[in-house]
């Protein structure tokens, strides 16, 4: 019987298009604020893409993700021969922290689920490649944080998925072996095989499961509706 259920955050419990609306609305207000000769798509697509590099060793070392993009914009604003400034460097973590805390939103019928499933007995834990300074502010916005027994962060690990130790320590902290939990993520790379190389079964969210509803539907077909009471 499986009882607990691991969550990955961004593109599982919150949306990715949540998040990119939010860094358009803040380099607008970034963009306006200092009078940049640019619009906040070029800018979009230019810290993106920087960022992307950065994510690409993350499983090996993780690097605070506001740190990356603040060396990201003074990269944007140097091609652009702007001076870059203690202010801007200051004025964009402040926006970057508070865009982050205010507009992530999450999946339809995500907390209610969460709700429902912590009300049926089970264990609840994440994991996630991201910095504790955005996640633990939005899952208390969402009135979450609470009902999660464990969450582990590539932050506080120094790594992140798909390596095996991130799932590891997890277990361990939650005191189980992998055949006890099920991980549900959206990426097949980091979520899906990484839970799976650490002997955990495993759930692709957006592909066999659509919706929170159907996640929920899922772990029934799978064995798991009684939780913690069985």
């Amino acid at each position: 019987m499986k009882k607990v259920l691991i969550f990955d955050f961004g593109g599982t419990i919150v949306t990715d298009e949540s998040d990119d609306v939010l860094h358009m609305r803040f380099y607008k207000e970034f963009i306006n604020r200092f009078n940049i000769p640019a619009q906040p798509e070029e800018m979009f697509q230019f810290l993106k893409a920087e960022i992307k590099e950065v994510l690409k060793t993350a499983h090996e070392k993780w690097e605070n993700l506001s740190m990356a993009y603040t060396k990201a914009l003074e990269q944007f604003l140097k091609s652009k021969n702007i001076e870059v400034t203690s202010d801007h460097l200051k004025t964009f973590r402040e926006l970057y922290l508070k865009y982050h805390e205010k507009f992530t939103e999450p999946f339809p019928d995500a907390v209610e689920t969460l709700f429902k499933l912590k009300s049926l007995g089970f264990r609840l834990a994440i994991i996630s490649n991201i910095d504790n300074e955005i996640i633990e502010p939005v899952l208390k916005k969402l009135g979450i944080y609470d009902i999660f027994e464990v969450i582990v962060t590539s932050e506080e690990l120094g790594f992140g998925k798909p390596n095996i130790k991130i799932f590891e320590e997890t277990l361990k902290r939650l005191g189980i072996s992998s055949k006890d939990a099920i991980f549900i993520g959206d990426s097949y790379t980091n979520d899906v095989e990484g839970a799976k190389k650490a002997g955990m079964d495993a759930i692709h969210f957006g592909v066999e499961c659509k919706n929170w509803k159907e996640l929920f539907d899922e772990l029934l077909n799978r064995g798991v509706k009684n939780g913690c009471n069985n």
